[in-house]
């Protein structure tokens, strides 16, 4: 970043025009809400009147954005938050507890009141007041995740992404980027043809750069996180792929088949092949990235290692085990059939969220109505959320079999706004007059874990 000046100011206004241009037809996330347009900036006298009424300190870079560059408008995700002066304030001067010496154990403790279904709505809103302490927010990626920035202290200015959701299995994340570098690279990034979707959790600089600095260090973490960083580059050189091709198959299996996936296909899916016998939970993880035309040849060993590997319940991605990811690429063959699914549900230890998804796509299957059984033993013996899964994937079928059971399951779940709404779809399918709640009642809300 250079300094706060005016024609660095002008220098960031002609980033957003140039970005774009590129960008004509706002592909880029977000974009399509700013449309690259900068507000009008507020004065020095606006701002600091609104400091002063409201006894804070605007974060510097972010005071000196809406008064030289624009009060909001382009930037990351949708878009810069404008200074609305007749708002209540966003900001505090109170020591922030986001930071980046903030550990994963300190977020979890602060966080573990918040997790009792008992905690008080006065004590809940003192906890969200803490942990939101010291911080501006910046603009939004959608939901309750956030673009934040510190207001004061020695971080002040850095940029972190935050759920406001409170998950403590996902605390703020730290860019390592003040506001006005984390600002000025996105659009140079979009300028130089790179892919934004990932921004701020990948490292800016050259291809070269990157290789450099992971030989250079001895830290897993970050060498990890320079390997995602290529993912930035649409194209990578020779001098890239040779280093892609040389990286440690012992220590970064899945970025290693990941980056041949998408840099050099051929001999990435050589790869993956070979990692389904030598190293099958990578070769799972990054089955997604395997071209859609060569999945039908790995489909028989995909369906034998969903009968055969040992903990398949357990997640190798944040929402996804390994059985789930596999009957997912099965899916995507053309010979799958139900009964490739219908094997796999006598494997012993299969987790309930496993049971949802092998019902949901056995009900992919073109011929799912010679599983019809067992659809129906799961909707009137299975677990909740499998006996939902297993009704919605055949409430497009006509059976006189399920014309039996239908009826059994509405008394069973009449009052389950989920099962009685899937209900209703099968019930006309099946040519069945959908019964009336008594007295005009609507099925509830139910929570089921």
């Amino acid at each position: 970043m250079s300094e706060l000046t005016l024609s660095y100011a002008q220098h960031l206004r002609d980033l957003v025009k140039q970005a774009g241009r590129v960008d004509r037809e706002c592909k880029v996330f977000g974009s399509s809400k700013h449309r690259y347009c900068l507000n009008p900036v507020l004065s020095d006298e606006i701002v600091s009147k609104y400091e002063e009424k409201n006894h804070i300190k605007l974060p510097s870079e972010y005071k000196f954005f809406i008064t030289q560059v624009g009060n909001g408008g382009a930037g990351p995700d949708y878009g810069i938050y404008p200074l609305v002066v007749n708002n209540p304030c966003r900001c505090d001067m109170k020591p922030p507890f986001i930071s980046s010496k903030l550990t994963k154990d300190e977020w979890k403790e602060k966080l573990r009141p918040l997790e009792d279904e008992d905690c008080p709505d006065d004590e809940f809103d003192r906890m969200e007041e803490e942990l939101s302490s010291g911080v501006y927010a910046l603009g939004t990626k959608g939901c309750t995740f956030e673009n934040i920035t510190v207001s004061s202290g020695e971080d002040e200015n850095r940029v972190f992404y935050i759920n406001f959701d409170w998950d403590e299995d996902a605390m703020p994340y730290d860019t390592e980027m003040n506001f006005l570098t984390w600002y000025e690279h996105f659009f140079e990034e979009i300028i130089n043809g790179n892919d934004v979707s990932g921004y701020g959790y990948r490292i800016i600089g050259s291809q070269q750069e990157l290789i450099s600095q992971f030989e250079e260090s001895q830290d897993h973490t970050r060498r990890s996180k320079l390997l995602n960083s290529f993912f930035r580059f649409r194209t990578v050189s020779q001098e890239t792929l040779l280093f892609f091709r040389n990286l440690s198959e012992e220590e970064f299996p899945t970025y290693k088949l990941a980056l041949l996936l998408r840099y050099d296909v051929k001999e990435g899916v050589a790869l993956f092949d070979r990692f389904l016998d030598e190293k099958p939970l990578a070769a799972i993880e990054e089955s997604a990235d395997v071209p859609k035309d060569q999945l039908p040849q790995f489909f028989d060993r995909m369906r034998d290692l969903l009968y055969t590997i040992e903990n398949g319940s357990e997640n190798i991605s944040r929402y996804s085990s390994a059985h789930s990811l596999l009957m997912q690429r099965m899916s995507e063959c053309p010979q799958m059939r139900a009964a490739d699914i219908a094997q796999f549900l006598k494997k012993d230890g299969i987790t309930e969220r496993d049971l949802q998804d092998a019902f949901y796509y056995m009900g992919e299957a073109v011929d799912k109505i010679k599983e019809l059984d067992t659809f129906i033993d799961a909707m009137e013996n299975g677990p909740y959320w499998a006996a939902h899964s297993a009704l919605q994937a055949v409430s497009d079928v006509c059976s006189a079999k399920l014309q039996e059971v239908l009826p059994k399951l509405w008394e069973r779940y009449k009052e389950d706004y989920c099962m009685a709404a899937n209900l209703k779809v099968a019930f006309r399918t099946n040519h069945l007059v959908v019964p009336q709640e008594k007295n005009g009642r609507q099925p509830k809300y139910i929570l089921h874990d």
